[in-house]
């Protein structure tokens, strides 16, 4: 046993030396992009196992994972050593967090407002399209698979407005007025006691077809719905019946079923 874990400390060490390695040439290549920020190394050693995962923030909005070492053996003890690197979009303080796209008209310096994303914890992304006929909510393409244990808590802020917060402590606003949606950070919304949309509703997610318009929030134990879209040229979102309750669980689906 003793000889195992010298083996486990050393192959973090060397490993620790790869990823300082790794980071240099990466700062390189991001060195003009004052978004970047690179996090602290998490070691992970449970039951045997080792993880070591580098984060790296910018605003792409693009998600890439690269495994430097892995192995598994026949015995009791498994080792499994990765390196995962999560390029992901983070909005600046009080402006919409606008992910970057081939839109973009980088000659004029005008940005296409396109996608706004809710971010799970994974670095995998639901959107909503404030430019399409519905304002449909709808899965990044990117994204491919969201997990589907991800929640959200819901207010209503003093000017109508409906925000979702999620466990990162992020914000995603849909103002009834029609807006377009918007992130922000937690002290860029300051929410009052009484304005909330019931004793703070939890909402998971659930992959959905790309594009379905008349998106809803539909609750796991009762056929109640939060619905955003509904062949309205900006994302609107209402409460199709009333009271919910502290338990309640929402998932997003479409309007039929």
């Amino acid at each position: 046993m003793a000889d195992t874990i010298t083996n486990i400390e050393n192959l973090l060490l060397g490993f620790t030396n790869s990823l300082t390695n790794a980071s240099v040439g990466l700062n390189k290549e991001f060195k003009t992009r004052p978004e970047l920020q690179e996090l602290p190394f998490e070691y992970h050693i449970p039951k045997m196992s080792i993880e070591i995962g580098v984060n790296l923030t910018t605003t792409k909005g693009k998600i890439k994972s690269i495994i430097f070492f892995k192995k598994e053996s026949s015995e009791e003890e498994t080792i499994n050593t990765k390196i995962n690197l999560d390029i992901v979009a983070t909005p600046p303080r009080n402006r919409p967090a606008i992910i970057h796209n081939e839109a973009n008209n980088e000659k004029t310096g005008k940005r296409k407002e396109g996608i706004f994303a809710i971010r799970h914890q994974s670095g995998k992304y639901m959107n909503a399209e404030n430019g399409g006929s519905s304002g449909a909510i709808f899965l990044n393409k990117e994204a491919n698979q969201v997990s589907l244990d991800e929640h959200f808590t819901v207010y209503r802020l003093p000017d109508s407005t409906v925000v979702f917060q999620t466990r990162n402590g992020n914000y995603l606003t849909v103002n009834e007025e029609g807006h377009q949606p918007n992130f922000f950070e937690v002290k860029a919304l300051p929410l009052k006691a009484g304005k909330e949309i019931g004793p703070q509703q939890k909402f998971v997610i659930e992959p959905l077809n790309n594009g379905e318009p008349g998106v809803g929030l539909k609750s796991v134990f009762s056929e109640r719905y939060i619905r955003v879209g509904d062949q309205r040229k900006n994302p609107q979102l209402y409460a199709d019946k009333m009271p919910f309750t502290r338990d309640d669980v929402f998932f997003i689906t479409d309007n039929e079923s």
